[in-house]
């Protein structure tokens, strides 16, 4: 039977070739011959066996070297075939050799997973898969840049915080102005800023910290802080210290006191200490401050 790759013998076709008078073991044929199967040689009617001779092509060599007398035959069979060209979707498993060597736009099939041996190789690029949950075998290890990650895969990270454990936090934490709802704070604290000296003029940043303390080195103006990162509803207390000399005066720009005076400041060198508190209930950059005596010679 015929089958792709292998052709439907028809005919043979036999070929002759005679040497008389030769002293040599090398002789071209007139045709290719396969191999040595296909030949029949004899030396003055003698058939001689297949490891007396071999045959490469049209070269002939025999194992000894003729003499002048001797007289040799050589009787080829060629086979004559015919292509099988099997007519438009008529060609059936058992017509494909299993080594036959087919090229993938010569085919227009539906493989089902039935039809791959469990130990096939075959090369991502020629597959077109919708793979789910189903197909991935449990044990399966699957290297992570063969998976795009994104919102239903996270990549692994062991520093990921989770929702519904506890955390313990190792550093900082930056919410971005974002709100923080409904939480139960216990054992809290704020970050307490050293300024230092103020000489003459201060421009308060309420990102150094909701608490700050200075030195008063100056009859000082604190301009309050201001722009469009401060909050509605931020706070500020200062702790402001006299120097040596002492009886240093603060100035405080866009703040609503108490009474609608501003406190004065304790005068005592070195020990005088005032605790002032203010609050803006709209921010941005022109903001609102209104300020509290919240502790005044704190000594």
């Amino acid at each position: 039977m015929s089958y792709i790759g292998k052709t439907q013998l028809k005919a043979s076709d036999i070929k002759r070739f005679n040497v008389t008078g030769s002293t040599s073991a090398t002789h071209t044929l007139s045709w290719v011959a396969p191999n040595e199967q296909s030949l029949i040689i004899t030396i003055n009617g003698v058939k001689q066996q297949e490891d007396a001779y071999s045959v490469s092509g049209v070269t002939l060599t025999l194992t000894s070297a003729l003499v002048t007398t001797d007289k040799m035959e050589v009787v080829g069979i060629v086979d004559i075939g015919q292509t099988v060209v099997p007519g438009t979707g008529v060609i059936l498993n058992e017509h494909v050799n299993a080594s036959a060597a087919i090229a993938q736009s010569k085919l227009s099939l539906d493989i089902t997973n039935s039809d791959i041996n469990a130990s096939a190789a075959i090369a991502q690029s020629k597959l077109s898969l919708d793979v789910t949950n189903s197909d991935v075998n449990a044990s399966a290890a699957i290297a992570d840049t063969k998976i795009a990650l994104g919102t239903a895969i996270q990549a692994y990270d062991a520093d990921t915080a989770k929702t519904d454990v506890s955390q313990t936090w190792s550093a900082t934490q930056n919410l971005a102005d974002q709100i923080l709802q409904r939480p139960v704070i216990e054992d809290y604290a704020e970050t307490v800023y050293a300024g230092g000296s103020t000489s003459t003029a201060v421009t308060l940043a309420e990102t150094n910290g909701n608490v700050q303390t200075f030195t008063m080195t100056g009859n000082c103006t604190f301009t309050m802080p201001s722009g469009s990162g401060l909050q509605a509803g931020s706070s500020l207390t200062l702790i402001l210290t006299q120097d040596g000399t002492g009886s240093r005066t603060g100035a405080f720009t866009s703040v609503l006191w108490a009474g609608g005076t501003a406190p004065t400041l304790t005068t005592t060198a070195t020990t005088g200490i005032d605790i002032l508190t203010f609050y803006t209930f709209n921010g941005g950059a022109s903001p609102v401050w209104y300020g509290f005596a919240a502790g005044m010679d704190m000594s």
